[in-house]
């Protein structure tokens, strides 16, 4: 599917004349990401050169045609071919949030940064459940940062209709952002993104994960399970009403799990440190 045809008019530039790439940017286990000059869009774009056959290409760009509209999530500006392998080509960014809160990063995270990138991430999941759909796959690799400082979720490779039972042994995502109930392969729902932006926030917090991974053969995990106390360096900076939404978002039963309509209005209204 070329989404040439839903702009206004075609393609007139071929492929090696349209893209001058700049630089490598970032590479995953099915794409590697340039840097590119677009002379038919004339901007820099990001160009997401898929490398993996069994990647379902296809699915991916019809779910990103779907979520258009949804705010923050991010924009599928065309679609191309680089090498015989298919392209899409997106918005620049200027990196991801995992950039922005690595070990390593030049700076730390602002609160008001970390209050309103939650924010936006939890909008963009709601518009994501809204179509009926479970992104399967939040993380801050997955996160855009633009240069106007907003948030765009992105990398829609493993999304699923809120339902869908996984039919392979390893079910898709990152299995450290992993529900538990994902890694006994049940039903994707829409808790299984609230839980991976509860650990979403909790990594932009503390430049860490609480645990490797939620099973039973994970000891930290295990811990919270049976003290549903949260570990962290710093947690008692944080404020009461945020320690408590954190572990609402990460409950291990998916049932009593806070929604996603719950979390928005939680974060519209938590303060992030404690007054203490």
């Amino acid at each position: 599917m070329a989404l040439t045809a839903m702009m206004d008019g075609p393609a007139t530039l071929s492929v090696a004349s349209r893209f001058e790439i700049h630089q490598k940017v970032g590479a995953g286990a099915t794409a590697v990401v340039y840097k590119a000059f677009d002379h038919e869009l004339q901007q820099d774009v990001a160009l997401k050169v898929i490398n993996k056959s069994q990647h379902d290409f296809g699915s991916e760009i019809r779910a990103m045609a779907r979520m258009r509209q949804v705010p923050h999530v991010c924009p599928l500006l065309d679609t191309s071919s680089i090498d015989g392998k298919p392209a899409m080509v997106l918005p620049l960014a200027k990196g991801t949030l995992f950039d922005f809160i690595k070990p390593t990063a030049a700076e730390d995270v602002s609160i008001a940064s970390a209050h309103r990138w939650m924010r936006q991430l939890v909008a963009a999941a709601r518009g994501v459940a809204e179509a009926g759909f479970v992104h399967g796959d939040i993380k801050p690799e997955n996160c855009l940062i633009t240069e106007s400082g907003d948030l765009l979720l992105h990398d829609f490779g493993n999304i699923q209709p809120v339902g869908h039972v996984p039919q392979t042994i390893r079910v898709p995502g990152t299995q450290f952002y992993m529900a538990p109930e994902m890694l006994v392969r049940d039903s994707f729902d829409v808790a299984q993104d609230v839980w991976a932006i509860g650990l979403t926030w909790y990594a932009v917090l503390f430049a860490d994960l609480p645990w490797n991974k939620a099973c039973i053969h994970d000891i930290d995990y295990m811990r919270y399970v049976r003290t549903h106390a949260l570990p962290g360096p710093t947690m008692d900076l944080l404020s009461d009403e945020l320690v408590d939404l954190l572990e609402r978002m990460l409950h291990p039963t998916r049932s009593s799990r806070a929604t996603l309509d719950e979390n928005f209005m939680l974060i519209l209204s938590t303060t992030l440190l404690t007054q203490r």
